[in-house]
């Protein structure tokens, strides 16, 4: 593991309920890639409104976790922290959900940053449960730098 829950804090400005990541198991600058872990447990707080009695994980959350693991990509990429930066998601090019997430699930998040222009990165990302794909989306995103918000 490259980074526990305490090192992904460190590096990227969500907190809970909205931190949706819980380690990152590898980065490779080389490939421009990031390989982040979420363990869902019966608590997450939408678990229990989604749907009752039937708990599924909605889709835009792991859209979301696998935006924040491209945000960690980022930081890495970057050497930034969580003091220095604001990431916004911009577009949604593609987005499919093959299989619903349930409690107590370990999901598996590979993106790859695809593109680059200054402060706007593009993404191709995939999630696993199990080793199964049950998610993938290419979405594009940017970084702001605080100091520059100022």
């Amino acid at each position: 593991m490259l980074l526990d829950k305490q090192g992904v804090e460190s590096r990227i400005p969500h907190r809970e309920p909205m931190l949706l990541i819980d380690e990152v198991v590898s980065f490779d600058k080389e490939k421009s890639s990031i390989h982040a872990r979420k363990y869902t447990q019966k608590e997450d707080m939408y678990f229990k409104g989604h749907f009752p009695g039937n708990p599924i994980m909605p889709g835009v959350m792991t859209l979301e976790a696998m935006a924040q693991a491209s945000a960690l990509y980022v930081c890495l990429h970057l050497d930034k922290t969580a003091e220095e930066t604001y990431f916004y998601f911009m577009a949604v090019e593609e987005c499919k959900f093959r299989k619903p997430v349930l409690p107590e699930q370990t999901i598996d998040f590979e993106v790859t940053c695809v593109k680059q222009r200054g402060t706007v990165f593009k993404f191709e990302g995939d999630a696993f449960v199990e080793g199964e794909k049950i998610a993938n989306a290419s979405f594009t995103a940017k970084v702001v730098l605080k100091e520059d918000e100022k």
